[in-house]
């Protein structure tokens, strides 16, 4: 594999990447971010959330104005389930297939549980890396990764 497809792999998972409206993928650049605060790391584990197969990835301060947020990722054949907690625990809508990839409908987003300690916006989606055409559910296990974000209220 090339370094520059490496690259692009990496920003991908990391949500550094975009599309463009050609289907050419490019790598941002680094959002400003600072360290992370006290309380910023695995947002969902912090809430009470055990999700299996969710991988925590990175947890900073985003944006403008800055907001933390805390990224994961889990594997396609598991995306069904921890789609399923997080629509129970979260109230997050149910992924569609819009456009050839699975994602929000939008205002789908989920809400960190009451009694967080935190309040949060958690959304889902598919991470465009592949090749893989899941035009149903059952077939997730094709999809190599789908991405979870968590973005915190203050």
């Amino acid at each position: 594999m090339g370094k520059k497809v490496a690259v692009l792999l990496l920003a991908g998972l990391l949500g550094l990447a975009v599309t463009s409206p050609a289907g050419e993928l490019s790598v941002l650049p680094p959002p400003a971010w600072q360290l992370p605060q006290e309380g910023c790391g695995d947002v969902l584990q912090q809430a009470g959330l055990v999700l299996p197969g969710l991988e925590f990835l990175v947890c900073r301060r985003e944006g403008q104005p800055a907001r933390e947020v805390a990224r994961y990722r889990v594997r396609g054949d598991q995306a069904a389930a921890v789609e399923a907690l997080l629509r129970e625990k979260t109230g997050m809508a149910a992924l569609e297939r819009v456009l050839g990839m699975w994602t929000l409908p939008a205002g789908g987003e989920g809400r960190l549980p009451a009694g967080a300690g935190r309040t949060g916006r958690v959304f889902m989606g598919e991470v465009p890396l592949t090749a893989a055409l899941a035009a149903e559910r059952s077939q997730w296990a094709q999809i190599a990764w789908f991405a979870v974000r968590v973005e915190l209220d203050h």
